[in-house]
């Protein structure tokens, strides 16, 4: 049995289809106020929700090493997102905006970006700094290393060797980025029950689970 024909992807790969199409019902109409800040930040939420479509496909095309290195990706366009709708000066919005190459913005330390970004109050939570096992997992995967290798040598062969929980969890972590870029740009939209509309969604096709990332395997 392919792993996409598996119980459990079958029906993650199914709830992620449909979670993409109520979000995107959602937020294709929004618009934002077209300050430089906002057209950046709205960019990179639009770009991790795109991410996520990307990483559904991948899955369903049972491509799971590429999976699990785009949302790496996803989740770096969300977090500078935050960053810089939240955390950069005016004069680090007009240098991004106006120079080829800015140096540092956004911080290139991953631990400052997101130290920065946990000091927002809707994410001071510790979410991304719990998340720093899975992230060091998906940049392995994102450049070649010893975890992604593992993932294809086995003692007599060379192939793809994933269990079903690596798509779930690839999936459902692809999911809540989905729901909090969507939220964000629900906020940023100004419209008020939005971002009840689509936190309300999220949660018809996920059920308890909804809002959470899943713990990788071998947690």
């Amino acid at each position: 049995m392919e792993l996409r024909d598996q119980p459990e992807v079958h029906a993650e790969i199914a709830m992620a289809k449909e979670w993409v199409r109520r979000s995107r019902e959602l937020t294709d109409a929004i618009s934002v106020d077209a300050t430089p800040r906002n057209k950046i930040a709205a960019a990179l939420f639009l770009i991790s929700m795109e991410h996520q479509i990307g990483i559904l496909l991948l899955m369903d095309a049972q491509m799971i090493a590429p999976g699990k290195a785009l949302l790496r990706s996803q989740l770096d366009a969300f977090v500078r997102g935050v960053w810089f709708l939240e955390k950069a000066t005016d004069e680090q919005i007009k240098e991004f905006s106006e120079k080829e190459y800015a140096k540092n913005i956004p911080p290139i330390r991953y631990e400052q970006l997101i130290n920065d970004v946990e000091s927002v109050e809707r994410y001071n939570g510790g979410t991304f700094s719990r998340l720093s096992d899975t992230i060091n997992m998906l940049h392995d995967f994102t450049h070649g290393g010893k975890i992604a290798v593992s993932a294809y040598v086995t003692r007599n062969e060379i192939g793809a060797n994933f269990h079903p929980k690596d798509v779930v969890v690839c999936l459902r972590s692809s999911g809540t980025l989905g729901l909090m870029a969507s939220n964000e740009l629900a906020g940023m939209s100004g419209v008020d029950d939005l971002p009840a509309k689509i936190y309300e969604a999220h949660g018809e096709v996920y059920g308890d689970s909804h809002g959470r990332f899943e713990g990788e395997p071998g947690d």
